[in-house]
């Protein structure tokens, strides 16, 4: 049997003044504690357990697994945060404006090179 010391004021003597303390530094005088102790000293229990440890290291695994499409994290990603400012609307129609009025020139700017070609191509036609 292993005897570990333990604090006196904390743990009641088992036997003669030995007394029993987890690495946590907890009282282990039990005799429950005990009879784990000399289990796990056992070298075959050792190899039985570690025999089996794969396998249960996978089943927990297995049952800690979470998709990552469930987690609110990837779906609020995609998700765009309601805003009811009336600044943040004012700056979206602006942006919007802006950018529609760029496109818009680009295109008109085309538009009247192309009606100049197609004159051009119809007066030479002839």
């Amino acid at each position: 049997m292993v005897n570990l010391t333990c604090n006196i004021n904390t743990c009641y003597p088992m036997k003669k003044s030995i007394y029993f303390f987890t690495r946590a530094g907890q009282c282990c005088c039990s005799e429950d504690f005990q009879a784990k102790i000399q289990y796990w000293l056992n070298a075959s229990n050792q190899r039985i357990h570690l025999k089996n440890l794969p396998s249960s290291l996978i089943a927990i695994k297995n049952e800690l697994t979470v998709e990552k499409k469930n987690l609110s994290a990837i779906k609020n990603l995609r998700t765009c945060a309601p805003d009811q400012r009336p600044s943040a609307a004012v700056a979206g129609y602006l942006g919007a404006f802006i950018i529609s009025f760029v496109l818009s020139l680009i295109i008109l700017m085309d538009c009247s090179k192309l009606m100049t070609n197609l004159r051009f191509c119809q007066l030479s036609s002839k």
